[in-house]
């Protein structure tokens, strides 16, 4: 018995259990080893060669069976430009005569490293990859103009020879003419971010890429006359960000079911057929006065899914105060999720909502998100363009059961908000309220008293609905499930967004 505990409780014993425990996974065959690293990220894949003698080499498997092959943000993190060139250019070698499904690069294109990315691209072509992702975008910028006095790179013509890409995702890169596009019959997404794309390009493509399901620009600073159109166009999702104004806006996809559209909204646009539309996110980056917002939002009446900004609801309520006979009520008879994106949530805002409620009837809403921003204040002050209605209008929510606010901070006009909501909304299930993240110690204490003190506000405040419950979060108790279709926010000064996790 005594040598039993002896042995139970012998130090040099237990180093020895312990260290045939830790090995177990190493005394593991080669191939079941090759899939556990097979399914971490490539950076942790090869971290594992510093673990021992065992598993030196066990990741270059890895990499030479690889379908997919991911420097990102990941693989690149802490890593010097001439680090990650370097790693990249000694790994790439190793990879086998299969083919790839996906290569990425998030890379910083320094002059001296031009040879290095052509040399990646022409790798990933030679390979038949079908996703290339290539993001030179890290720079500095200011409200979303590089300013750090690099060129973008020039695209070799080796990429325009691949045809087997069905998704391509390019950003801060510069297509050099003549180029023919041709090659990209097979593409079903293309993105551009900060690219030297012109307009006879972007025909060439809806012309040659039959098969376009999804297309996202951003930022492309030459794009003058923006034409959508196409005999035998299949475009399901377009996305401008930044690339207006322009002379003219035309969309003409029958198959379009998902419009994002952010920037000056000041030129003229055309749609001419987008019955089968199901999403709209409509942001400025501007206010306008001529009616862009109640033209448009009368085009997108259809629609089930809408995202709005502040300056979309200041121009409808402009409207609303000089034309109101002519334009309202806006009728959205197929809305059922609406989403508002407030700069702000003063009184003037707050009677902006109110009018759209007021002049745009939702009877089918059933859910409603309401962003505010991270470092909004309540300001005080009197508008000067929209007039400050006091009392709020009687509309009725029929189908409302979910309302979430985030940022809420329990200000005057915000309580008013709630209580307008609270008041109309005979089915309400539930309103999540989720306070702003505290930057300290010390404030998340003061928020804390504070919380008790708003949570006994909303329970005094009238609800239409007795079965409605009110919870209000902290930032880091925000229930995820519970988040818009549009999780991108695209803010009015043109440089912050917001996700919801």
């Amino acid at each position: 018995m005594v040598c039993m505990n002896t042995m139970a409780t012998s130090p040099g014993l237990k180093r020895q259990n312990m260290g045939r425990a830790q090995d177990r996974i190493s005394s593991l065959p080669d191939d079941i080893l090759h899939s556990i690293l097979s399914m971490v990220p490539l950076k942790s894949a090869i971290r594992t060669s510093a673990l021992s003698r065992r598993w030196r080499s066990l990741y270059e498997h890895c990499i030479i069976f690889a379908t997919v092959l991911d420097f990102g943000e990941e693989f690149s993190c802490s890593q010097s430009p001439e680090q990650f060139a370097t790693t990249v250019n000694r790994y790439l070698p190793l990879h086998g005569d299969g083919k790839l499904e996906k290569f990425r690069i998030l890379f910083s294109p320094f002059d001296l490293f031009m040879p290095d990315i052509e040399s990646w691209i022409s790798f990933a072509v030679s390979k038949g990859v079908k996703v290339l992702d290539l993001d030179l975008s890290q720079g500095i910028t200011h409200n979303g103009i590089y300013i750090d006095e690099r060129w973008p790179f020039k695209l070799p013509n080796c990429l325009f020879q691949c045809n087997s890409l069905t998704h391509l995702y390019l950003s801060r890169c510069e297509f050099t003419g003549p180029i023919d596009l041709r090659c990209f019959q097979g593409l079903r997404e293309l993105s551009l971010s900060y690219i030297e794309f012109t307009d006879e390009m972007l025909q060439i493509i809806l012309l040659n890429s039959p098969f376009l399901e999804s297309l996202i620009l951003r930022n492309c600073a030459l794009l003058v006359d923006i034409k959508i159109s196409g005999p035998d166009i299949r475009l399901r999702s377009l996305t401008l960000v930044g690339c207006l104004p322009s002379t003219e806006l035309e969309i003409s996809a029958p198959n379009l079911q998902s419009l994002i559209l952010y920037g000056r909204l000041s030129a003229p646009y055309h749609f001419n057929n987008i019955s089968a539309l199901v999403d709209a996110h409509i942001c400025s980056t501007i206010r306008v006065t001529d009616n862009d917002y109640v033209t448009l939002l009368t085009d997108l009446a259809h629609v089930k899914i809408l995202t709005l900004s502040s300056a979309a609801l200041m121009d409808l309520a402009l409207a609303t105060e000089y034309d109101d006979d002519e334009y309202f009520p806006i009728q959205l008879q197929n809305l059922q999720e609406l989403q508002l994106a407030m700069d702000s949530i003063s009184e003037e805002h707050l009677t902006c909502i109110f009018a759209f409620f007021e002049h745009c009837p939702s009877p089918f809403l059933e859910k409603l998100f309401i962003q505010l921003m991270v470092d909004m204040e309540d300001p005080i002050g009197v508008a000067d363009t929209v007039t400050i209605t006091k009392i709020a209008p009687d509309v009725a929510f029929s189908h409302l059961k979910l309302i979430k606010i985030s940022n809420f901070r329990g200000s005057i006009t915000e309580l008013r908000l709630v209580k307008f909501l609270l008041g109309n909304a005979i089915v309400l299930e539930s309103l999540v309220l989720v306070a702003s993240q505290a930057s300290d110690h010390t404030k998340r204490c003061d928020d804390s008293l504070a919380m008790r003190i708003l949570r006994g506000q909303l329970s005094l405040i009238p609800k239409a609905s007795a079965e409605a419950c009110i919870v209000l979060h902290e930032f880091f108790e925000d229930d995820c499930n519970l988040n818009p279709t549009h999780r991108i926010v695209c803010r009015e000064n043109g440089v912050q967004t917001f996700d919801w996790a």
